[in-house]
Parts: structure tokens; sequence; C-alpha cells
């Protein structure tokens, strides 16, 4: 028997709901969330009470009212994607130990717009650098440009890149074939990775934040520390977690996507760090 408190209950309820537009029987329901019938009826019938799900008159079915959903709209239309996405980030940064960003496009550039550094001491990069993104050189660059077609990808990064800001690594693409060979990796693998690249002694993966409907980049999200810390091993292990995020993000909707401000100078970077050494 499955031993979940009444909160739990009602919750895989509403879950098993959500996917079944026309509702669903008692008795699937009840398979579903693993409870025997009796418990299954009187979680529906709280259900009902509180306005969250009805009992279809004609095919007995139970299904889903428009509270839960109202709820959810509520709580997106009080916040930007920003808001909802430092929590990942948070999460990402402590589980890696690293500086974790969240970039999102404006028009041809690609801008940093939250951080969440995960190191609290020692050795770490947590640079002051502008917002804008630089294309070529960076994990977050090349990330966001390989979901893009090499013709538009080509017209980016001879468009002219951001200004530098500081000394560049020894494993910075120096031309248009390097930088097309990186992105073809890029797109082989799903992220793309640097290191000693954007800045000497640095490592970073990146991977695009995609809009599932018109498959086209929204952003990107990176992690990136010093290059002995963040080796090649353990880029592989970050991987994994941070395909989870992006998956999060890109289950957000579209109209949850800021719309940057077209100016001369980036807008301000929202700084989440904590606990400064």
């Amino acid at each position: 028997m499955n031993n979940q408190g009444a909160l739990s209950r009602g919750l895989s309820v509403l879950a098993s709901l959500a996917g079944a537009p026309q509702g669903l029987p008692l008795m699937q329901i009840a398979e579903i969330v693993d409870l025997p019938k009796s418990g299954a009826h009187r979680t529906l019938q709280n259900l009902v009470s509180d306005g969250y799900v009805r009992q279809d008159a004609l095919s007995g079915n139970y299904e889903l009212t428009l509270a839960l959903p109202l709820l959810g709209l509520q709580f997106l239309s009080a916040n930007s994607l920003t808001s909802l996405a430092l929590p990942l980030l948070e999460s990402l940064a402590d589980a890696t130990g690293q500086l974790v960003r969240l970039s999102l496009s404006d028009g041809d550039r690609l801008v940093w717009v939250a951080k969440r550094q995960g190191a609290r001491t020692g050795l770490r990069f947590d640079p002051d650098h502008a917002a804008e993104v630089p294309l070529a050189s960076t994990a977050t660059g090349q990330a966001w440009l390989s979901r893009l077609t090499d013709d538009e990808a080509v017209r980016l990064i001879v468009r002219g890149d951001v200004p530098l800001r500081h000394q560049v690594g020894p494993n910075m693409p120096t031309g248009v074939s390097e930088t097309l060979e990186a992105l073809a990796r890029a797109r082989a693998q799903g992220w793309a990775s640097v290191h000693d690249s954007y800045e000497s002694g640095i490592s970073a993966v990146a991977k695009a934040v995609v809009d599932p409907a018109s498959n086209r980049p929204l952003g990107a999200v990176s992690v990136a520390g010093p290059t002995v810390q963040l080796t090649p091993e353990r880029v592989q292990e970050v991987i994994p977690l941070l395909a989870d995020i992006v998956e999060q993000l890109e289950k957000v909707p579209r109209a949850m996507m800021p719309s940057l401000p077209t100016q001369a100078e980036p807008p301000a970077l929202v700084d989440s760090t904590r606990g400064r050494a």
C-alpha cells in the first residue's frame, strides 16, 4: 500500500489528471497513483470539495477544474524568467561549486542577465566584465551559436565581437573556420565547452536554452571556473546537472522570456552571489 501523506496523495492525483483533459475513471486514477480504490476515492472527494477536481455527470470521470491552472498563471504573472531561474541557478552553483550564469538573446546580442557563485572560498572565477557575451571565445556564445545555421553564426561572428576587456586565453578560436569547427562539435554533443579560451586559466561548459515551439535559441546556461578545477573529467560530471536545469527552463512559457531593451549598454547583471570570501 502507498504510504504517502494526504498532501502527496492529492498532488499525485492532480498530476495524473493534468495529462488527461477528458478526465479519468476512479479505477484508473487509483492504479496510476498506486492507491486502493477507497483511498483514491477519499482523495478525489477532498479535491472536489476544495474546487480543484470535478466529476463529469455523464461519464463519471474525474477531471481538473480551472482552479489549479489559474494558480499557476497567477504565479507566472508575478514572476519574470530571471526570478524563476535564480533558484535553479543556485542549485546548480551549489552542486558544482562554480560560477553559473544565465544569458538571454537580445536581437543579435547575447547578454548575461543573472549569475550565482557556488564557490565559497579559495580559487574561483567571478569576473566583473560587461554583461554582453563574447560569442566566439565563450562556451555560452558557442552553445547559443550552435543552435543557429552556419550562415547565421558567421554573420554574427564577422559582425564584430564584444570589445575585449581582458587578456584572452591561448585556445581562443583564431578565425571563422575554427569557430565553425567548435560549433559543429557543440551541435554533435548538445553542449559547448572551452578551456583557456575566454580567459587564460578559465574553463566553461554551456548548453543553449531552446524554444520548443520554434527550435530557436533563447539563451544559454553556463558553468565556469578555474581550469584546474573544471577539468574535462569534471565537465563530464557537470553536463547532466546542467542539462537538467536547461530542461526545466525550457518548460517556462515563451511569454515569460523578458524582452531585453535595445540599448548601447547591456542591462545590469542580476548577481545572486552569497557568502563572498
